[in-house]
């Protein structure tokens, strides 16, 4: 069991390497950072915020922190290059993918563990988040801890199992790393989660189970410190500028042109959740059958359901902010192993076959793209063919070839080919 974190660990790395030190900035938001972060280092004040001459209090200090610890390490100080800041995103895209392993693995057995990590350390939202040096990768990291942890309070308390001493001190340790990263995500994806879960169960009692009173403690002990200290450095701006002005403004309205309607996330799934989007919508319609029957099924669809649903009514959308809930399905691709294959492939209702289809036919248009992308953006970027170009859409296309499966049940090796084909895509892609 051990060894399989181990080798999700490495794979994950490996699946995010290429690319990290070649690719330049890729969109405005990891220049802010890396150029907030830069001048942390030089100035050696990790308390405030700055980016150039004008103060940054959008997000909290902990994604700074962890790239400036990189950026020590790294021995080349504020001349570090950028790669040097994408290793905590890198970092944090492993994290998550063992985290999520290891929830597989206490919930539904080792190799439902193991099929979930390989999931969230291939699909394309992991793959591209982890190359980018800003606070998504390691949020992510923070909120499949928080969660698994209380996936296993909740199972234990359903079974009427003792909980194990750990889980409570996981969780809220999380939140407030959480909370560090980027405000109030994490806490917001627990609450939807335990809000749906009461919503269908009418049972509280089982939160007790968290220790409530020493974990919010916890999370004081690891954030009001510093927030202590930017609220005296800034007069209060931090607050005023981190609440009002960001997370109030684009619950509002749309912000900095991200605004968009309701639906998007769904239009959008089968590229971030590439290539393994359909097989995930198959496992949770099975799961969405059964879910009186099985309250892990309650969990993970709890965990992914009302998180997205949130944020499709949101103003402001960006595809990055769903991430969080990606884990949950990945969960339930590992749960559909553990069943026979009869019952994991019982037919579906109409409208839930029409939803398959067309989430087949999202998972076509995208292996189509990515491989005409393959081909066209050397041509578009140097003038020129690379021969590279052939292989990647070569692998583009055998990773949408092997996730489409009129079986809903898609065996372990299979999860595992169509991951090494999307790693081989975006290993020569980003590459």
């Amino acid at each position: 069991m051990n060894r399989n974190y181990l080798f999700l660990f490495l794979f994950s790395v490996l699946m995010t390497f290429s690319g990290l030190a070649s690719l330049p900035p890729v969109d405005r938001d990891e220049s802010r950072f890396v150029q907030a972060t830069k001048q942390m280092v030089e100035t050696s004040d990790y308390v405030d915020i700055r980016f150039q001459d004008a103060s940054r209090y959008k997000k909290p200090i902990g994604i700074y922190w962890l790239q400036s610890a990189a950026v020590a390490l790294s021995g080349e100080g504020a001349a570090a290059p950028i790669w040097v800041y994408r290793l905590v995103s890198m970092l944090g895209i492993a994290l998550a993918v063992v985290g999520i392993a290891w929830t597989g693995t206490k919930l539904f057995g080792a190799n439902a563990g193991l099929a979930a990590g390989l999931m969230m350390a291939a699909i394309f939202a992991t793959a591209f988040e982890g190359r980018d040096a800003k606070t998504d990768a390691m949020l992510l990291a923070c909120c499949v801890a928080a969660q698994g942890a209380l996936a296993q309070i909740y199972l234990a308390s359903r079974r009427n199992e003792p909980v194990a001493a750990h889980l409570p001190w996981i969780f809220w340790a999380a939140q407030g790393l959480g909370i560090l990263i980027k405000g109030p995500v994490a806490p917001l994806l627990s609450v939807l989660t335990v809000a749906a879960l009461f919503a269908f169960e009418r049972d509280w009692r089982w939160l007790l189970k968290l220790k409530l009173v020493r974990g919010v403690a916890l999370v004081l002990f690891i954030v009001l410190p510093w927030v202590a200290l930017i609220t005296w450095k800034s007069g209060g701006a931090f607050l005023s500028d981190a609440v009002g002005k960001d997370m109030m403004a684009k619950v509002a309205s749309g912000e900095e042109s991200h605004g968009l309607p309701p639906g998007f996330y769904m239009l959008t799934y089968s590229l971030f959740m590439w290539p393994f989007g359909l097989i995930a919508v198959g496992a949770g319609l099975q799961a969405l059958n059964r879910l009186r029957d099985d309250p892990r099924l309650r969990f993970c669809l709890a965990w992914y359901i009302p998180f997205w649903l949130v944020f499709e009514l949101i103003p402001t959308k960006l595809p990055h902010y769903v991430l969080p809930a990606y884990p949950g399905m990945a969960l339930l691709i590992g749960w559909l192993l553990t069943l026979p294959p009869q019952e994991a492939n019982a037919p579906l209702r109409r409208w839930q076959d029409w939803l398959w289809w067309s989430t087949a036919f999202g998972l076509a248009v995208v292996s189509l793209g990515l491989a005409a992308v393959c081909v066209g953006a050397p041509i578009y970027l140097t003038g020129a063919f690379s021969w590279w170009s052939i292989p990647a859409a070569a692998a583009a296309l055998a990773a949408g070839y092997f996730a489409f499966s009129r079986q809903l049940q898609v065996p372990l090796s299979r999860i595992g080919t169509i991951a090494v084909c999307a790693g081989i895509t975006y290993g020569l892609l980003f590459g």
